[in-house]
């Protein structure tokens, strides 16, 4: 992940960033201006816009999630998919 702000609480085990946030993984891009990360849920999430594209599609969401342990997204608000 990077982005041009975070910061880290090791005793909520809680982090937050912000700016360019980009978060990828093997097959994902996410791409929002705010990030949150709970590692005691192993959750990400973004309550002001995000984008996530993978090889097939590219999806925009207001609200979303993702579950580090099984590498899954959750999207929940103005979801819209483009696909090529």
């Amino acid at each position: 992940m990077t982005s041009k702000y975070a910061e880290y609480n090791g005793n909520t085990k809680f982090a937050f960033a912000s700016g360019d946030v980009l978060f990828k993984e093997p097959k994902t891009t996410l791409q929002t201006d705010t990030l949150y990360f709970d590692r005691i849920k192993q959750q990400a999430f973004y309550r002001t816009g995000g984008t996530v594209i993978d090889t097939a599609s590219v999806l925009t969401s207001r609200i979303g999630r993702y579950f580090a342990e099984t590498k899954k997204y959750q999207f929940l608000s103005n979801v819209e998919i483009k696909l090529p």
